[in-house]
């Protein structure tokens, strides 16, 4: 069994000048609805038997005004010495972590409000320490494009396009009509659920700001989550956007160092180690009034650290009990930023909606990417072709035979892999979504034997590859199946050197190596180029195992 928390990790964050003032009544009523054997505690609060009785007379069925009672005559007898720090050791020493947490917890959202509501002269100075590590954040958003923004495989549009919309609650349905059926064929089960209301990027910190903010940005795969939170940095950096923010951290979480980060200093993109110590010794100095966290990849975490420990965490939160600094630095900044004293801080998220239902109940508000509308389909597709309109019309027209194909291209990459496809393959397309990532796959292949002097013309199926790719092939439809069954979507370089997978995966190119942010300790993560490749080619896997083993994975995957 855990340990329970000290004194000293209950009370991180809250102010010690909070502490010393004498306990509001309204705090005080709250703090008694937690109360269940207030007799325990009157002693140690300096209340006599006499003062018990004559509460248990006042009140002598009504446990919940006994509580009250109690806390408001040890108050009224001692005064201005009746204080927070007073009642938190006795509620402590009686062994009221629970009631602790509860009252940490409101003091430390009174302080964020007072805060919010001063004048900005008042407090920007708080902040100043942090302005020479903005500008070097300017500088790296201004300057510097991360790799999984320049990769030139199937172009991406040119024109950023974020079409968001703000999930408010559950829609209510009768039957089946035509719009579920087409948002079924899209793949957009959730839309058919949840109910939205359009929001521009520059509202989404303007919906709740009454309380801190966690806000889940959500997309499909290919939808452009990544490519809009480092747009988000972006337009912080340059002045244009959310300029109310002193600083914008972008954290990858798909950066193996990000994940193996055990404080705040080991997810901040700086220079050296010893600018990171610094600047998270201001954050937390100011308590994260001012910054804004952008966590890219909420999914695409290990499941150890997505699944069970946050899992551990929400149930804490929800119930009310005290959460400590175990778990990882991301799960505190979202659950339990005053263990860090950057409870002031603003968090976005961005995921896959199948990875994120945990956060649900802890964050402040949910956005999804809408992706193109079908007038922006149309846009890119003439973009693409160059505005050939004689081409454009045979692409749409194939696009109509194929509807499956057709609705999915509201996602940016998917648009842009099929006219990559219709353009490379004499403008013809697949008919089916199966078929189109297994061209894609095949066009890679063949692209890297042309690399290396080989000419296969005639490959048409995984299933008839020339004995060259036979190898290498196996190793990455290995590495897929064990992602996908252990729910990973990213993989170090050090995971791949058992498999003698580095230069294969180089030169097939059906993975993507992305670099980390961090100058002082560069490292590279492994991605396949769509979450379909990754799962065609673990499908492929499991068809060459034995009839036996593919019974066993399907009772593993559908048992």
């Amino acid at each position: 069994m855990a340990a329970a928390p000290s004194l000293e990790e209950l009370l991180r964050g809250v102010a010690p000048e909070c502490l010393d003032q004498a306990c509001r009544d309204d705090h005080l009523s709250e703090i008694a609805l937690s109360l269940t054997d207030w007799q325990s505690l009157a002693p140690f609060l300096g209340l006599s038997e006499v003062d018990e009785r004559a509460i248990v007379c006042r009140y002598p069925h009504d446990l919940q005004m006994q509580n009250i009672a109690m806390l408001r005559k040890w108050k009224s007898e001692f005064g201005q010495t009746a204080t927070y720090r007073k009642l938190v050791q006795v509620l402590f020493k009686r062994e009221k972590c629970n009631t602790v947490d509860k009252l940490c917890h409101i003091l430390l959202q009174e302080e964020a409000e007072s805060i919010r509501q001063q004048p900005a002269s008042q407090h920007s100075e708080i902040c100043t320490a942090v302005a020479s590590y903005a500008d070097y954040l300017r500088g790296r958003y201004q300057t510097q494009i991360p790799t999984f923004l320049t990769l030139q495989w199937p172009p991406p549009p040119t024109r950023r396009v974020f079409n968001l919309a703000m999930i408010q609650g559950q829609k209510i349905r009768y039957g089946i009509d035509e719009e579920i059926v087409g948002l079924m064929l899209q793949g957009r089960v959730n839309d058919v659920l949840d109910q939205k209301t359009p929001v521009k990027l520059e509202d989404i910190f303007r919906m709740d700001s009454a309380k801190r903010q966690v806000i889940l940005i959500e997309g499909a795969p290919g939808s452009g989550r990544s490519t809009l939170a480092w747009y988000i940095c972006q337009k912080w950096g340059s002045g244009e956007l959310f300029r109310e923010f002193k600083a914008v951290v972008f954290v990858q979480l798909r950066d193996p160092a990000i994940q193996s980060a055990r404080s705040v200093e080991d997810i901040l993109p700086a220079e050296s180690r010893g600018q990171a110590v610094r600047v998270g010794q201001e954050f937390q100095a100011c308590r994260g009034q001012g910054v804004l966290w952008v966590m890219d990849g909420w999914d695409e975490l290990p499941s150890c650290l997505n699944e069970s420990t946050f899992h551990r965490l929400k149930v804490l939160f929800r119930l009310n009990k005290p959460l400590s600094r175990r778990g990882s630095i991301f799960h505190r900044l979202i659950v339990s930023p005053e263990t860090e004293n950057l409870h002031l801080s603003t968090v976005v998220i961005t995921s896959r909606p199948i990875a994120s239902g945990d956060l649900h109940p802890v964050v402040s508000s949910r956005v999804e990417i809408l992706g193109f509308t079908q007038t922006e389909v149309k846009g890119y597709f003439t973009e693409a072709v160059g505005g050939d309109t004689q081409t454009l019309q045979k692409l749409q027209d194939q696009l109509r035979e194929r509807p499956v194909i057709e609705a999915s291209c509201y996602l940016p990459l998917n648009a842009a892999i099929v006219t990559h496809l219709f353009l490379a393959q004499n403008q013809s397309l697949p008919t089916t979504l199966h078929g189109v990532f297994t061209s894609l796959i095949l066009c890679y292949l063949i692209r890297h034997a042309r690399k290396e002097g080989i000419n296969f013309s005639d490959i048409s199926s995984l299933d008839n590859l020339p004995r060259y790719f036979h190898k290498p092939l196996q190793n990455i439809c290995a590495l897929a199946y064990h992602g996908v069954m252990k729910n990973k979507v990213t993989f170090s370089a050090a995971e791949l050197e058992p498999l003698r997978l580095s230069q294969e995966l180089a030169t097939l190119g059906l993975m993507q190596g992305v670099e980390s942010l961090a100058e002082f300790k560069k490292s590279t993560s492994f991605t396949f180029l769509h979450l379909s490749v990754q799962e065609l080619l673990a499908a492929f896997h499991i068809s060459k195992l034995p009839q036996s083993e593919q019974v066993e994975v399907f009772n593993t995957l559908f048992g």
